[in-house]
């Protein structure tokens, strides 16, 4: 994997870019606010300067090519409302883990519809990925029923995670 120079990838509504420092308060809300928190096991960030230490540590794994992160803006607006990713590579099988967080304010709009879509593409055209997972929690029903809309198929439960799968011969751009 190279993510070098950074791939810009855009949709009719969303730019997905680069994390910038300038986005720390988007950062910081994203990783902070309890109902994203629900559904995902990350420490909960308090401060600017943990967001900015989020930004470094996730803008240094892509320049090391360990996995690949966008903030989710929309096009008429620069302020970051989300973020998506790749990772947890495993190059000899050609598989990666999707994972996503949406602003509250902008969720039941398509937005993350359309991030998924656009890296699925990514991950299945540029990247040649012959599998990608996700792992959500077993009650975050939106976030499953965006992944069976990709056609995601339920793999197993692992402590209030649902496991889905998708074969590059399951993908289509729906």
């Amino acid at each position: 994997m190279n993510f070098s120079p950074f791939p810009n990838l855009n949709t009719e509504r969303l730019q997905l870019r680069k994390l910038t420092l300038k986005d720390d308060k988007d950062i910081l809300f994203l990783r902070s606010d309890q109902r994203i928190l629900e559904f995902i096991d990350i420490p909960k960030a308090e401060h600017v300067q943990d967001a900015i230490d989020y930004i470094n540590k996730m803008n240094t794994g892509i320049f090391n090519n360990e996995f690949i992160l966008w903030g989710i803006t929309l096009k008429s607006l620069n302020t970051i409302i989300g973020t998506i990713c790749l990772w947890n590579f495993n190059t000899e099988k050609n598989v990666a883990e999707i994972g996503y967080v949406l602003h509250p304010d902008y969720q039941g709009q398509g937005l993350m519809q359309d991030a998924v879509k656009e890296i699925l593409n990514y991950g299945f055209k540029t990247l040649k990925l012959n599998k990608i997972k996700a792992a959500v929690h077993s009650k975050n029903i939106k976030s499953i029923a965006l992944l069976k809309r990709y056609d995601f198929t339920f793999s197993h439960d692992a402590e209030n995670l649902a496991l889905y799968i998708l074969d590059t011969n399951l993908f289509s751009t729906k």
